[in-house]
């Protein structure tokens, strides 16, 4: 028969263990405990001596109410490389903008907490010459809540948005759900 401190020892060992087991999981297959979106774009060069481009990304983004978009940007260029996200904009708003500075471009409500290009902005290292692994950056945005103080309507939201790497643009789709 264990003893009182037996017992306790073992327990919070099969806790311990169960927690490490979970950190481990969410680490190794990328599991996503708290609803948040999870995207990649990939950069790679055009060709030898050539501009970096956008090869890769979603064309269509689901995000859930209150939830976070997290963006892994790849950069496979032999240089550093500046990705940003804006011009949130209604699918229908022919509103266009020649870059990514602005949050929104049209009438459409932002659908971020925060709208600054600091915060839409991601600086991607470049890839070592000795080493063929690329380097990667994250990208957060929060969904705003909705509520009656200028947060979003209730409704299922789709936007339009463009990501800009140095000054080219790609315009994927994003959808809020309700």
């Amino acid at each position: 028969m264990a003893t009182r401190r037996e017992q306790v020892w073992l327990v919070g060992g099969i806790l311990l263990g169960a927690g490490l087991m979970l950190l481990l999981a969410v680490a190794v297959f990328g599991l996503n405990l708290f609803g948040h979106t999870r995207t990649t774009i990939t950069l790679r060069p055009e060709g030898p001596n050539a501009a970096c481009l956008i090869t890769g990304k979603e064309t269509e983004i689901t995000v859930g109410k209150n939830k976070k978009i997290i963006w892994t940007v790849i950069n496979h260029c032999p240089q550093v490389q500046t990705l940003s996200v804006g011009n949130f904009r209604s699918p229908s708003d022919s509103a266009e903008a020649r870059d990514c500075a602005a949050p929104v471009a049209g009438s459409a409500p932002y659908p971020f907490t925060r709208d600054a290009l600091a915060d839409r902005q991601v600086v991607i290292p470049a890839r070592r010459e000795n080493r063929p692994s690329p380097r990667s950056e994250k990208l957060e945005l929060k969904v705003r809540p909705r509520d009656a103080d200028g947060g979003l309507p209730a409704e299922e939201l789709r936007y339009a948005f463009d990501i800009c790497l140095e000054g080219r643009i790609a315009d994927p789709r994003l959808i809020i759900e309700r």
